[in-house]
């Protein structure tokens, strides 16, 4: 049986790590829309990801949430992906094509 969010942190600060910040189904949600805007995906994938009906109300309250400055979507991209930002890019194209 799954944990609550709610008591999901207990064990964790028990064992002696800092404490987790506190996070909702909807802050995840938020955060996974933002990051899909951070990496560049267009309005429409993000829209049908979300289930968001309203392109206006989707890019007015996610698409201004994570700024992007100049490199930070290929390092953000290699966090994702689980890539260092420095592996050429052939390399990481053909470890994405054979998953």
């Amino acid at each position: 049986m799954p944990l609550p969010l709610s008591t999901c942190h207990v064990g964790f600060e028990a064992a002696g790590h800092p404490p987790l910040p506190k996070l909702t189904p909807h802050s995840l949600r938020r955060t996974f829309c933002s990051l899909l805007y951070a990496l560049g995906e267009t309005p429409p994938i993000v829209m049908q990801e979300m289930g968001h009906t309203d392109p206006g109300l989707a890019l007015k309250v996610y698409a201004q949430a994570m700024p992007s400055r100049r490199g930070e979507q290929r390092t953000l991209r290699a966090l994702v992906e689980g890539f260092d930002p420095e592996t050429p890019a052939v390399v990481r194209d053909a470890a994405v094509a054979a998953r």
